[in-house]
């Protein structure tokens, strides 16, 4: 089985995909990884963390398409992590129909609350930690608008959406039990 599990930073998605992957003995794949890898290794790709996740999105998707297959035909199990794809990809290269996905996001939350929430539980590792309070709101409000779009989309293609904006422990206690 593959499950994706997708969405906006901060929602709580490697939470809920780190514990789905213990939970069923499956591997863990964040996706980050890959970004960061492609970034360093070949720039030419025009893959980093710094574009745009669309333009990210359109460059990753084909790539995330052919992945599968292939673990698909090594008949293993897998948990993807990952931001930098939207909903749109999602549909054009039918990852929905190879695999189980899943989207989180934050649309029910105010910026001040999300960064305090972001704020408080950071470990020091964390590149939020770096940020200044105005560099930090300013992303986490990107983020907000983000998730109101991403949220639209997966509404327009019935692609589950979980909003960890309300009750962020509670919900990702919910989704985890998504695939129980």
């Amino acid at each position: 089985m593959i499950i994706i599990i997708a969405g906006i930073p901060r929602s709580g998605k490697s939470t809920v995909a780190k514990t789905t992957s213990e939970a069923h003995n499956y591997s863990y794949i964040p996706f980050d990884s890959f970004v960061s890898t492609f970034n360093k290794l070949y720039p030419n790709l025009g893959i980093t963390h710094y574009d745009n996740y669309k333009v990210v999105s359109k460059r990753v998707a084909p790539f995330l398409k052919e992945l599968i297959k292939h673990i698909n035909y090594e008949d293993i199990s897998v948990v993807i992590d990952i931001y930098q794809l939207t909903p749109d990809d999602v549909r054009k290269y039918e990852l929905d129909k190879i695999s189980k996905i899943i989207y989180f996001g934050y649309t029910e939350i105010s910026l001040e609350d999300k960064y305090n929430f972001i704020r408080k539980y950071s470990r020091s590792s964390d590149w939020t930690e770096s940020l200044s309070e105005e560099e930090l709101k300013a992303i986490i409000q990107e983020y907000i608008d983000e998730s109101i779009e991403v949220k639209k989309k997966c509404e327009e293609y019935n692609i589950p959406f979980i909003d960890t904006g309300k009750d962020f422990k509670k919900t990702i206690k919910e989704a985890i039990n998504y695939f129980a």
